[in-house]
C-alpha cells in the first residue's frame, strides 16, 4: 500500500512574476484550473506596459506609452470581454525613422518607405538575406 496522498490540485501553488497580459493571463488559467496563484510584480499596479492610469482632469494616460491590441480571434475577444472594455478603433500606427514615417509592425511597405524603393516578398527575402550575418556557434 502506497502512503503517498493523492495530489490535490489545490495542493499545487504556482508563483508568477509580472503582472503583465502574459503572467496575469497565465495566473488566471491556472487558478481556474484549481491551483493556488500568487502573482507578483516590482510595480504598484497590474497590466504591465499596458497600464493605463487617468490624470485629475479624467484624460487618459499612457504611462508606458500609447498601445493596442489587434486580434482576429472571436474567441480570445469574448474571453478578454469578461475583463476589460475596448474602445474599438482602426488604428494605423507609424513611427519615425530617420525622419521618415514608417508603417509598424514592419511589413513591405515600411521597407520600402525606408529605402524608398518597391519590396515585393522576393525582393525583401533578397535583401535580408544580403543583410544576414552568420556567427560560428560552440
Amino acid at each position: 500500500m502506497s502512503s503517498t496522498k493523492p495530489v490535490n490540485k489545490l495542493d499545487k501553488k504556482i508563483l508568477i512574476v509580472g503582472a503583465g497580459p502574459s503572467g496575469l493571463t497565465a495566473g488566471r488559467l491556472l487558478a481556474e484550473a484549481g491551483c493556488q496563484v500568487r502573482i507578483l510584480d516590482q510595480r504598484n499596479h497590474i497590466a504591465g506596459n499596458c497600464y493605463d492610469e487617468t490624470d485629475e482632469h479624467g484624460v487618459l494616460l499612457h504611462r508606458y506609452g500609447p498601445h493596442y491590441f489587434r486580434t482576429s480571434s472571436r474567441d480570445l475577444l469574448d474571453w478578454l470581454n469578461q475583463f476589460t472594455d475596448w474602445i474599438p478603433g482602426r488604428y494605423y500606427v507609424r513611427a519615425s525613422v530617420a525622419g521618415k514615417l514608417i508603417p509598424l509592425p514592419i511589413i513591405l511597405a515600411s521597407m520600402t518607405a525606408l529605402k524608398q524603393r518597391i519590396f515585393t516578398r522576393e525582393i525583401f527575402e533578397g535583401h535580408l538575406e544580403q543583410q544576414r550575418e552568420y556567427f560560428n556557434q560552440p
